[in-house]
Formats: C-alpha cells, sequence, structure tokens
C-alpha cells in the first residue's frame, strides 16, 4: 500500500514538472520554475528503500535539473541551484527562510 502511494506521488511529481517545463527558458525563466516545482520532501526518504521509486526519484532530479539547465543557460550551475531548492523544501518550516532566491541565483550564474 506505500509502495502504491509513493508511485501516485512520483507520477503527480511528473505531472507537476512537466506542467513547469512550460515556464520560459533562459534566466528569467529559473525561479518561476523553481517555484512551479512540487515539493517531493515526503516522497523522497520512503522511496530510497526501494530501487524501483529511487530509480523514479533520479529519474525526476535530472529531469529537473535539466529544466534548470535550459532556463540557467549554465549546466554546470543547475546541480547547484536544483540541491539549494531541496534543501530549502526540507527545511522551510523550520526557523527563518536565511536567502531570497534572487540573490542566491544571482551569486551562483
Amino acid at each position: 500500500m506505500l509502495v502504491s502511494a509513493l508511485i501516485a506521488g512520483w507520477q503527480q511529481a511528473e505531472a507537476e514538472l512537466e506542467s513547469a517545463e512550460a515556464v520560459e527558458l533562459g534566466p528569467k525563466g529559473a525561479l518561476p520554475f523553481l517555484k512551479s516545482l512540487p515539493d517531493v520532501t515526503v516522497l523522497l526518504a520512503p522511496s530510497l528503500r526501494n530501487p524501483d521509486l529511487r530509480d523514479q526519484a533520479f529519474a525526476w532530479r535530472q529531469r529537473a535539473e535539466a529544466g534548470l539547465a535550459l532556463r540557467l543557460e549554465q549546466d554546470k550551475a543547475a546541480p547547484l541551484v536544483f540541491a539549494l531548492w531541496a534543501a530549502q523544501a526540507q527545511w522551510k518550516d523550520i526557523g527563518p527562510k536565511g536567502f531570497k532566491w534572487k540573490e542566491a541565483l544571482k551569486s551562483i550564474t
């Protein structure tokens, strides 16, 4: 039952990622793209225990990073920005925000 729920969750995340991919390309689209990504935090930890779900999570991450690379116009910056987004998603409800996305993107790219 848990695996079925996780599969459904990843399918929903894929659909939301597909919607995010409609955001304009180029640097102006990077922040709207990040903001339209779904929070997959609750899916990630339990998916690590199942090889198929782990592969699905990895494929989702690769696709999200590729979408970021198209918007940032810098392949090397995309994994770093994705990692920052993922960390913020995990910690967003604990303590102060810590940074502004526009400033972070300027300093990374």
